[in-house]
């Protein structure tokens, strides 16, 4: 008996584990790998990167990824990778995708995703929002067919979320 509870007890613990949001992206882990590390190895890959100007010198850190991205099956075009405090905080992908290649997305996210899909989620308006309470994942399905995905660190963005003050108006 004792066993069996130890079996169960261990392949719980392996479905929690696995069964979290993906934090592992283009190889990089959210919340975990630093702006150096993500922006030196994009380009080692042979990425061209181009930071985006921030007017305000503070806050977030982005870079957009030029000449497309293979991520989830799909290549996007537009891929915009945010830093805060020096460590890899999201990742946000947009791209044309037809109704059958959105729809299997779609399909996709809420097969793996589903027990943490939030109040946010309104399929009607083609928004798909989960949150682990570590990592979001967010897909909007538009109906102009620009797809977005992103995935993001929550910790991270809280952060970028409460580092601005009051006095920035």
């Amino acid at each position: 008996m004792r066993t069996i509870a130890i079996i169960i007890l261990l392949l719980s613990a392996a479905f929690t584990a696995n069964a979290q949001i993906q934090r592992q992206i283009l190889g990089y882990t959210l919340g975990v790998s630093t702006r150096s590390v993500v922006v030196k190895g994009l380009e080692n890959k042979g990425f061209d990167l181009e930071m985006v100007s921030n007017a305000a010198n503070k806050g977030p850190v982005f870079y957009l990824v030029k000449g497309g991205v293979s991520f989830g099956g799909y290549i996007w075009d537009d891929v915009r990778i945010g830093f805060v405090n020096g460590k890899f905080d999201s990742i946000m992908c947009t791209t044309y995708l037809t109704e059958v290649q959105s729809s299997k997305l779609k399909n996709a996210l809420q097969s793996k995703y589903n027990r943490y899909k939030t109040a946010n989620t309104n399929p009607s308006s083609g928004v798909y929002d989960y949150n682990d309470k570590k990592t979001s994942a967010f897909l909007y399905i538009p109906s102009s067919g620009n797809t977005v995905l992103s995935y993001g660190d929550e910790r991270l963005m809280n952060t970028e979320t409460n580092s601005s003050s009051t006095n920035d108006l």
